[in-house]
């Protein structure tokens, strides 16, 4: 009984770790997409990364283009 909970409890700890990896490359991928456009960005985990516009709203980042000027 004692190796099952140990197998569970290590289980869930390595899925757990796994997930916030995820989570912190997706985190990095939108800032470095985003570092060089001026424009302010944040990823959150329900809404995806998101770019705040010059009229302060802020939308996904899919929605806009980054042209380079």
């Amino acid at each position: 009984m004692k190796e099952v909970l140990i197998v569970s409890v290590t289980i869930v700890v390595v899925f757990s770790l796994f997930m916030l990896g995820v989570i912190w490359l997706a985190d990095a991928g939108c800032e470095a997409r985003w570092k060089n456009s001026g424009m302010k960005s944040d990823f959150t985990l329900f809404g995806g990364c998101l770019v705040q516009r010059t009229d302060g709203t802020w939308v996904p980042a899919s929605a806009i283009r980054d042209l380079g000027q």
